[in-house]
């Protein structure tokens, strides 16, 4: 049953943390306040039409992007994630939320995206079966093992990728990784590696994966250099997206 206006916003009020900016009709958007979601959509270069594919969407958090493929008429989307995020010293008393956000977005949304409580690193494809697209958004530099992961992503992906991540801006095309220490990137403890765009094809490239697109990448620009000569422990970084196929 359609949900009113004021049920929408009652609903939405028993989510004290909303990590997207998620439209639920009747010109009601959820207050995201980490994602820049309504923006990162248009980047990522996702076809209209997604009738008959399956859909991996890892990191999937209140389900946004899940939602989105559903809506472009995707056969079936399974959204991951391990709810060990929300380690920020602002936003660590919001942790045991849970799905609480991905579940009353989907109550309103009537969607039948399966939700499914799952670490990266245990995907598996005789568990998830195999997808035509997968989607791997704002996950790559919160790992430890990102190798390992991607090798994992790559058993269940058939086609396409799209990752979208944080990435180190440098002058080459060394393949690098800057190991992140404690709170030093972006005060998130769950913060681990700045891999360059050259450092992401590679891994990509040694997992199975043949092509590759950026559809959108931060600049270097010449005053994200005299930052870093100024601030040495602060790395140069941007955000990327990137498509790979196999």
């Amino acid at each position: 049953m359609t949900m009113s206006k004021e049920q929408i916003l009652a609903k939405i009020k028993e989510v004290p943390f909303w990590g997207h900016s998620i439209p639920l009709g009747e010109g009601i958007i959820t207050p995201g306040k980490v994602m820049d979601n309504l923006i990162t959509i248009n980047r990522l270069a996702l076809p209209g039409d997604l009738k008959g594919q399956r859909v991996l969407d890892i990191g999937a958090w209140d389900g946004f992007y899940s939602f989105e493929c559903e809506k472009r008429g995707a056969r079936e989307v399974v959204a991951i994630d391990n709810l060990y995020r929300m380690q920020r010293a602002d936003e660590v008393k919001y942790a045991s939320l849970g799905t609480k956000g991905f579940q009353v977005a989907k109550e309103i949304l009537q969607s039948k995206v399966k939700y499914v409580d799952l670490d990266v690193y245990d995907i598996d494809p005789k568990k998830l079966g195999e997808f035509d697209l997968v989607l791997f958004l704002g996950v790559l530099y919160h790992l430890k093992y990102p190798v390992l992961a991607l090798e994992k992503i790559a058993q269940v992906c058939k086609r396409t990728l799209i990752i979208e991540t944080a990435y180190l801006k440098n002058m080459n095309n060394r393949p690098l990784l800057e190991y992140v220490q404690g709170s030093t990137f972006n005060q998130d403890p769950t913060n681990w590696h700045l891999p360059t765009i050259s450092a992401i094809k590679a891994m990509l490239r040694d997992v199975g994966f043949t092509g590759f697109e950026v559809l959108h990448k931060t600049p270097l620009h010449w005053k994200d250099l005299a930052k870093g000569l100024l601030r040495r422990n602060m790395p140069v970084h941007g955000r990327v997206i990137i498509k790979a196929v196999k």
